[in-house]
């Protein structure tokens, strides 16, 4: 049940960061996720960390 908390609470973190910072959400690429998630100074791993 932890696990599915910290999931949730991730993904409202991203969904807030997509309203205000309106990062690009598209892979375009390779490393689109990675670009867009630099803009608003994110890693994968720090936006994965509940995941795992």
């Amino acid at each position: 049940m932890a696990v599915l908390m910290a999931i949730k609470e991730a993904a409202e973190m991203v969904i807030e960061l997509i309203r205000k910072e309106q990062i690009e959400v598209t892979n375009r690429g390779k490393n689109g996720m990675a670009k867009a998630l630099a803009k608003v100074g994110l890693s994968r791993n720090t936006l994965f960390r509940a995941y795992w």
